[in-house]
């Protein structure tokens, strides 16, 4: 969202007058209503498109799908705060993957090496918790001694979800049949993964005469697909085995050679998983640091010296008077560039305005550029501007 952040921002809606809460009070005319404005004096159009580019994406870091899964499970777990569903819900999921020694970690971070980790974060919050338990359990019981792979997550959600549908259990002995197919003819998930992408792109080039996107489906259709060819006796609903008819045919002739797999799992000796200790959803770190720690860690940073260093080899200066100002501005005196402006979506801002998630304390100041006939041409915010206009408009906003 444009204009709303989840995060704790510094700036804060601030009323004109001040009134008591109630409808007899409330303001009508929403023309007059001032709200911060932060903006730069220009009549560069095209520095407002930069702008708005910037404030929407580029330019910006954005929360990372862990950086918001974390601040979630926070919320519940050292804030003690269960308010809100989503952030229940989320923690909920990080229990029982953590329960099986699954343990979610930032892309790139040197913990995705130990067992039980995975990044991929956005496949994770769209598993069902019964979902969720079956896949993080079969990964303890027969992987524990290694990441999670996310095929297991697409795997288990597609079974699991059709199992259901046929009222039928997806039961131990295939839970371990399909573990001892993995460890004995793959290997580990991300060499079945390969091999099941490879079979799929000769299936649709076979049978489509293009190679095709890859479907995450093909993970649990194509397994299921070999263990029946391989002899298994477990119960698989058809659903599953029609889809992509024969898929199983493309793998490696090796594997389609076997004529006596035995479906037999060979344990590994487990050992201590060192995420125990180092998962950080746990308690978090439990500090607050000063502004000169991070002043500190551009100091020793390589890439930062190099980037001072062009600055200082250049002729460019920090021009302070290219700071934006901040002012209160009624609403009626914003304008809206629509060849700047996105279209204005409409259930965005009544989704804005759910009661369960709405605080004002959360909307930012408007962005705009003021040019030189002294007119307010808004950059970023429209829809912040928008809900609050409608709001005192349906006499709630008191």
């Amino acid at each position: 969202m444009d204009t709303i952040r989840l995060t704790v921002t510094q700036l804060r809606v601030i009323l004109i007058h001040r009134q008591t809460n109630t409808k007899a009070n409330n303001m009508t005319n929403w023309q007059d209503f001032k709200f911060q404005v932060q903006y730069i004096e220009t009549d560069n159009l095209a520095f407002a498109r930069r702008a708005f580019a910037s404030f929407n994406g580029k330019g910006k870091k954005r929360q990372s799908a862990f950086s918001k899964l974390r601040n979630e499970v926070y919320v519940v777990r050292l804030d003690n705060d269960t308010s809100d569903e989503q952030d229940v819900l989320v923690e909920r999921k990080v229990s029982i993957a953590e329960k099986h020694d699954c343990y979610p970690v930032e892309e790139r971070s040197s913990l995705a090496q130990y067992p039980g980790t995975f990044t991929n974060v956005s496949t994770f919050r769209t598993l069902s918790d019964a979902e969720l338990e079956i896949a993080c359990n079969w990964h303890n019981t027969y992987f524990h001694y290694v990441p999670l792979h996310v095929s297991c997550y697409f795997m288990f959600r597609d079974m699991v979800k059709t199992f259901d549908a046929y009222k039928k259990d997806l039961t131990p002995k295939l839970e371990q049949d399909l573990a001892a197919m993995i460890q004995g003819l793959f290997g580990d998930l991300p060499q079945y993964q390969e091999s099941v992408a490879e079979a799929f792109r000769k299936y649709h080039t076979t049978k489509y005469g293009i190679k095709g996107n890859w479907n995450d489906e093909g993970y649990a259709v194509a397994l299921l697909q070999l263990y029946k060819r391989l002899g298994g006796k477990e119960y698989v609903p058809l659903t599953l085995l029609d889809r992509f008819e024969d898929l199983e045919t493309y793998f490696d002739p090796a594997i389609l050679n076997i004529t006596n797999f035995t479906f037999e799992y060979q344990d590994v000796p487990r050992r201590p998983n060192p995420m125990r200790n180092l998962n950080e959803l746990v308690a978090g770190k439990q500090s607050v640091v000063t502004l000169q720690d991070r002043v500190d860690q551009l100091a020793n940073s390589h890439k930062w010296k190099k980037a001072v260093q062009v600055l200082q080899e250049s002729d460019w200066q920090f021009d302070i008077s290219r700071l934006p100002k901040v002012e209160m501005i009624q609403l009626g005196d914003i304008l809206l560039d629509e060849d700047i402006q996105r279209i204005l979506d409409t259930p965005h801002c009544a989704g804005i305005i759910n009661p369960k998630s709405f605080d004002p304390a959360l909307l930012q100041c408007l962005q705009c550029i003021k040019n030189s006939d002294g007119q307010f041409i808004s950059i970023d915010g429209q829809h912040t501007a928008s809900v609050l206009a409608g709001l005192i408009v349906a006499g709630l906003l008191g």
